[in-house]
């Protein structure tokens, strides 16, 4: 399903394929839903067990409401309730998603429950101004959503994750965790980046992610994430600590990295923040050799214990809208956990095991091909590991002589 856009209205319709995709052929009786409306889109579809219907959410734009339908056929369908002016407003919802997870204790990551979680994105009118992802999680009975409380979540405090989609599978997600991917970008700025000679277009997706709600302390309710799958991309480790407690280490790749892409995984155990002073903290420069350009980020683990991004010193692209900073207050145990990946003009962070996330695109002159991680005035007894990665390519075996790549070529009948 799909929202047929005209100057006149905006209207859901059908599409159907017969060859997995290649070719699709519309729907006689298109459109399926419509009201009259410009604004009025982004139908999300999923098959709903217990009644035994197909269910959609659908975004009525500017009147800050995601209506919820019904359907035994996919082709008929009825209204059946409206969740309306929850959250951050914005100046519109769009791209609704409901779907059910797992809802895990945060300490032992067990599964207790399932959850349903109703994801909406709002544009423009996000904190850190143009688009932004926001859910909320709660009981779903096959017509209405009702939520578990009455807080206003973002999904990702970096600047650049919009339009989350999760994949759609023919039974519930159940107890497996929801996986989703989502557009790495903002409406402020994305019609203006730069692209590079090998890709030809602009913007790019997030990571796959895997997606659960835990109960996270002070946090409620809490929409956690993590890459899917990332050991599959895993190339050469270019250097690792078992115990980098207060010390640097530093990762160069050689000439034959032509991903400019690293993993960076850091794990602090024994941290005891009532002996910590201002000073301790554990911090990441990602930099281009040829150029000096760098990704700087960094996590204190005293008071606020906050964790910062900053790519302000990349020079591939200048906007006023395209602000430089990130940044998120923890609340920290006796551990500390981070996984990054750098990509060549995505940079995506997990903390704490995915209990908070950061997307922020970047663009730099250089490739990026160096890491520096270094640690300041932990407390004695603590222990810090740290590896990187470099990422292989998803690319190469589809690459041309020149290094193009250009998608799935086919040949039906």
């Amino acid at each position: 399903m799909f929202t047929a856009n005209s100057p006149e209205q905006q209207e859901q319709a059908i599409a159907y394929s017969r060859d997995d995709g290649y070719t699709w052929t519309l729907y006689a009786n298109n459109p399926v839903i419509a009201i009259n409306s410009k604004n009025f889109r982004d139908p999300k579809v999923i098959y709903h067990a217990d009644s035994g219907n197909w269910v959609m959410v659908l975004a009525y734009a500017t009147e800050f409401t995601i209506g919820v339908f019904t359907s035994p056929d996919l082709t008929t369908w009825t209204p059946a309730s409206n969740f309306s002016y929850a959250g951050l407003l914005g100046l519109q919802y769009e791209c609704p998603n409901l779907v059910q997870m797992p809802y895990k204790n945060a300490s032992t990551g067990e599964t207790i429950s399932t959850v349903w979680l109703l994801y909406i994105s709002i544009n423009p009118g996000a904190p850190l101004g143009g688009s932004v992802g926001q859910y909320f999680a709660g009981d779903f009975n096959g017509t209405h959503f009702t939520p578990l409380d009455n807080a206003a979540r973002i999904a990702d405090f970096g600047k650049d994750n919009y339009a989350t989609q999760f994949f759609y599978r023919n039974d519930d997600f159940g107890t497996e965790d929801a996986v989703s991917m989502a557009w790495a970008s903002n409406w402020q700025y994305t019609n203006y980046v730069p692209t590079g000679p090998a890709e030809g277009w602009q913007s790019a997706a997030s990571l796959p992610r895997r997606n659960w709600v835990q109960d996270s302390v002070r946090g409620g309710y809490v929409l956690a994430s993590y890459p899917y799958d990332l050991d599959v991309v895993l190339g050469r480790e270019l250097g690792s600590s078992e115990n980098l407690v207060n010390d640097t280490l530093v990762a160069t790749a050689d000439a034959s990295n032509t991903t400019g892409a690293f993993a960076i995984s850091a794990n602090i155990t024994g941290l005891n923040t009532t002996l910590l002073s201002n000073t301790a903290s554990l911090n990441i420069t990602i930099r281009s050799s040829a150029t000096g350009e760098t990704l700087t980020s960094g996590q204190t683990f005293a008071g606020d214990a906050t964790f910062w991004m900053d790519r302000g010193n990349t020079t591939a692209f200048d906007n006023p809208f395209f602000t430089d900073k990130v940044s998120t207050a923890l609340v920290l145990q006796d551990a500390w956990e981070l996984l990054m990946v750098v990509d060549r003009s995505v940079w995506e962070v997990f903390l704490l095991g995915g209990e908070r996330s950061a997307t922020q695109t970047f663009f730099a002159e250089g490739m990026m091909n160096e890491v520096e991680v270094s640690v300041a005035a932990l407390n004695e007894g603590s222990v810090v590991s740290v590896k990187v990665w470099e990422l292989k390519s998803t690319w190469a075996e589809m690459e041309e002589g020149m290094g193009d790549v250009r998608g799935n070529v086919s040949a039906i009948g």
